[in-house]
């Protein structure tokens, strides 16, 4: 097959499984260890289900809605529903009913595959959705087809071949509008693939840690789609809650992630370190201080080599381990990640290199080389795909992964898509002299004050939550006037500090007294004292409670949802 020859997603596995029917694939926690499928076990799981859905009467260009957790059941789903050009349309698993609703009804699927937890939550609302078939994974339940049973009506072998039809409808995640329905072809998906492997190259040996969800764009193509391309394995984690645990024993070479990921992982390393002992704390900086000179270039001795070595056995490879020790390279995507801590997890042996993107454009715009990368852009655009700024500083791009539109809704993509072919993406940037692109704001979070100052919140809330008593902030005014921010504290630091002023009580009841509130305008004052004086905040309230999926203020990307959040604390 040439470079370029057309391609479909169900072609990216047939072509894998054919090659190599016995490499490890997918590896799913099945009984508290990973049990491992090869390609060719899903390639025949694939057109069993195909054979099953084709005889429930699917066609190509019918919408089936999938409401699956991750894993190679997902994926699985995903490849059938290529094979037979029936277009798959994935609901967040942490979704309201609302949502659910929404995206079932707006896209027309009258076909829905459900695991049976989220079908026991939602069967009376789902009842009155007009459905023609409802397929459920696990329990049996009446009116409903068990998902196994299609399993078992035989193997499709012939596949629809036009990479030019909609593979797939994605529901934005709607952080402050109506989700909208993005209609990403074969085509699209598969010139991503090509293009931002030749930033960052896969090979086949590599193994990809997946715990984001594949119902999200970044997770599906960069780690399901790009894994099978190149015939390398997906390990998933079990759930969100088992990612420490899953990622020592999966020992990937690569993983997608994004910034909250290694804001906690390097809070839990920094407060263990200064929980340890004065020479346990010698020999952590210390191994950071020589990892840092070896890497910008700077001469070591030959006792500050030998050194190096053993600290990095005794410091540095313990950090590496608690992600699985083998880590290359780590894809950062969906928000700012702070450089302190993109230099720290560097200086330890783990490269992440920050990419952008969006569900229109399949989803990756940008991404820094391995082997040429700056920490603080998100690097330049891949081959085949154009980046300009507008006269406002507004990021338009277009190219061969952008979107067929926005389903049912053609005035929206009259307003996204320019008469020249432009995606106007709603975000801030810049362009250095070697084309790497760095985000600096999103037009609709920029908050105008009547002074005439344009604030970027997010600058603002990369500075607190470097503050180890900071775990969340979210910056906003309400009269365009001021600059307030609601912060919910890194309630194991609080307690520590409470104990130490020999207060033992609940760290969440002393958040409105005195002492707490004295300590977190320091907090600010000292994080904020490198912004300009306008990009100051001085009033603050402190909140018990974390921004999740689950309260419905993240979406499933990890971005807060600011109107959400304001609606409840303002």
């Amino acid at each position: 097959m040439s470079p370029n020859e057309p391609l479909t997603i169900y072609g990216l596995l047939r072509r894998s499984a054919d090659r190599n029917p016995s490499k490890e694939y997918f590896a799913d926690v099945v009984d508290d260890s990973y049990r491992v499928l090869t390609y060719g076990d899903i390639y025949q799981r694939v057109r069993s289900l195909s054979c099953g859905l084709k005889q429930l009467g699917l066609q190509t260009g019918d919408r089936l809605a999938m409401m699956i957790p991750n894993g190679s059941l997902w994926a699985t789903i995903d490849f059938a529903c290529a094979q037979l050009g029936v277009i798959d349309v994935p609901i967040h698993t942490t979704y309201a009913f609302q949502y659910v609703s929404y995206t079932i009804q707006h896209s027309g699927a009258e076909t829905l595959i459900i695991q049976d937890t989220f079908y026991e939550k939602f069967q009376s609302q789902i009842a009155e959705l007009e459905l023609k078939r409802i397929i459920v994974v696990g329990r049996k339940f009446s009116d409903t087809i068990d998902f196994e049973t299609l399993l078992t009506q035989g193997s499709l072998t012939e596949a629809v071949e036009d990479d030019n039809l909609v593979h797939t409808i994605i529901y934005t995640s709607g952080t402050t509008a109506e989700p909208k329905g993005v209609m990403l072809s074969h085509a699209n998906i598969v010139a991503n693939i090509r293009a931002a492997s030749q930033h960052i190259p896969i090979e086949e040996e590599d193994r990809f840690f997946s715990f984001l969800p594949l119902s999200h764009v970044l997770e599906r193509t960069g780690s399901l789609y790009v894994s099978t391309f190149f015939g390398a394995s997906v390990y998933f984690s079990e759930s969100t809650e088992t990612i420490a645990r899953d990622i020592k024993r999966a020992k990937p070479t690569i993983m997608l992630a994004v910034p909250r990921i290694f804001e906690r992982v390097y809070e839990k390393i920094i407060t263990r370190v200064d929980a340890g002992s004065a020479l346990k704390k010698k020999m952590f900086f210390l191994a950071l201080s020589l990892s840092r000179k070896k890497i910008k270039n700077e001469s070591l001795s030959g006792s500050q080599q030998l050194l190096l070595r053993v600290l990095d056995a005794l410091v540095l490879k313990k950090v590496r381990a608690s992600l699985g020790g083998r880590l290359k390279y780590v894809i950062s995507g969906g928000a700012s990640l702070d450089q302190k801590i993109a230099k720290f997890f560097q200086t330890v042996g783990i490269l992440i290199l920050e990419g952008y993107g969006l569900t229109e454009c399949s989803p990756i715009v940008a991404v820094n080389k391995s082997t040429h990368y700056k920490f603080g852009t998100v690097g330049p655009a891949i081959p085949g795909t154009e980046i300009r700024l507008s006269s406002d500083k507004e990021i338009l791009t277009k190219g061969p992964s952008l979107m067929r539109g926005y389903y049912n809704d053609e005035a929206a993509t009259g307003e996204a898509i320019d008469s020249d072919g432009w995606f106007h993406t709603g975000d801030l940037g810049s362009i250095d002299s070697e084309g790497f692109l760095t985000i600096t704001g999103r037009i609709k979070e920029i908050i105008v004050l009547s002074n005439g100052k344009n604030i970027n919140p997010v600058a603002i809330e990369i500075a607190l939550n470097r503050s180890i008593y900071i775990s969340q902030s979210m910056v906003y005014s309400p009269d365009n006037k001021t600059l307030k921010v609601l912060l919910v504290p890194n309630f194991t630091e609080l307690s520590a500090w409470l104990q130490g002023k020999n207060i033992m009580a609940d760290p969440k009841s002393e958040l409105d007294t005195p002492a707490v509130k004295e300590l977190y305008a320091k907090e600010l004052e000292e994080q904020l004292k490198v912004l300009s004086n306008f990009e100051q905040v001085r009033e603050f309230k402190l909140i018990a409670e974390e921004f999740t999926q689950d309260n419905g203020l993240m979406t499933p990307t990890l971005k807060i949802k600011r109107i959400n959040i304001i609606d409840i604390y303002d």
